[in-house]
């Protein structure tokens, strides 16, 4: 899903919970482009802090046979 559909879906369930009344819409948008720019900003600070596994090595290893 593309940043103005999950906006529109943040947006509706805004207008739903303060009672579906008409003529809030670019309200609603606002706080829902606020809400959706904070979860993006939570999901990259979440997928920098993430533990690296394991080191890649960039050596080949000669066989020693």
């Amino acid at each position: 899903m593309d940043r103005e559909e999950e906006i529109k879906l943040i947006a509706y369930q805004i207008w739903g919970e303060e009672g579906s009344v008409h003529g809030l819409d670019a309200g609603h948008w606002q706080r829902a482009e606020l809400i959706w720019e904070n979860r993006m900003k939570q999901r990259n600070s979440n997928i920098d802090k993430k533990p690296v596994v394991g080191k890649i090595d960039t050596h080949k290893k000669k066989n020693t046979k």
